[in-house]
């Protein structure tokens, strides 16, 4: 099911850009609610800090929708629409559930098919050689797999195209365009990065290299990750998809340019 466009435009493009403009704004600077200065001594991947950031991420993931659902209210998006509509709006429907997520996996599967074998052939997949016993399910993969997905996907898919969808975005821009927003609200790593390395010798350029190449992934996949939402009307395809790359992780470029033989 693609999602098509309104017959009525309920809010304006330029309140729909300021919606997403303030939904990243509040995503990013919610990391920071608790202790910036002792944050930014510490690593992101500290369980304090990764902590902190569930409680700070909740509650920007249970008022942004409430804050949607109110301006919606006096922008009168509800005088002939039922709640109904606002949480499809937001991809949050029984529809295209099942086959929403299974499009979002087996395309996943399909980009990292080539890794996928490299793994396998090197028996480094959870089911080979007793992988599976090694697996802890620590902060930072909760993290990684199961919070950042949700909230993320929630926040920059789920509102940000609701938003755009009630402002008579057209796909295109919501796809190319709208992910933009997904990838400037990484940006901040760099001053992360820069803090807790700023002693070291190129520490600046180091981290304005790694943010540009985080930019620039983070917004193709919100490309494919928005793409999902629209075709399948299911935020669940988007989740599951991003959950699965964050399992697989950026292709190990490396292993693949220096294999030899049959992994070749």
């Amino acid at each position: 099911m693609e999602v098509k466009l309104q017959e009525i435009q309920y809010i304006s493009k330029f309140e729909a850009v300021l919606i997403c403009l303030l939904l990243a704004c509040f995503f990013v600077v919610s990391l920071y609610f608790f202790d910036r200065k002792k944050q930014l001594q510490l690593s992101r991947d500290h369980p304090e800090v990764i902590k902190k950031r569930f409680i700070s991420i909740l509650i920007v993931c249970t008022t942004s929708p409430i804050l949607l659902l109110f301006y919606y209210y006096i922008r009168h998006v509800f005088d002939n629409n039922s709640f109904n509509f606002f949480l499809q709006s937001l991809g949050i429907t029984y529809k295209n559930l099942i086959i929403g997520v299974i499009i979002g996996i087996m395309l996943v599967l399909e980009i990292f098919f080539g890794p996928l074998v490299v793994m396998f052939m090197q028996k480094e997949l959870f089911f080979q050689n007793d992988n599976l016993k090694y697996f802890e399910l620590s902060l930072i993969e909760i993290r990684n797999i199961i919070v950042g997905p949700i909230t993320e996907e929630f926040i920059f898919r789920s509102c940000m195209v609701s938003a755009c969808y009630l402002a008579n975005f057209s796909n295109t821009f919501m796809i190319f365009i709208l992910p933009l927003f997904f990838g400037i609200a990484h940006v901040h790593h760099a001053y992360e990065f820069y803090m807790l390395n700023k002693n070291q010798e190129n520490a600046l350029v180091q981290s304005l290299l790694g943010t540009t190449l985080q930019f620039s992934y983070t917004t193709v996949f919100g490309w494919f990750s928005t793409y999902l939402l629209l075709r399948t009307g299911n935020v669940l395809s988007p989740i599951f998809a991003h959950a699965l790359c964050n399992i697989f992780g950026f292709p190990d470029i490396n292993s693949l340019l220096s294999a030899r033989g049959k992994l070749k």
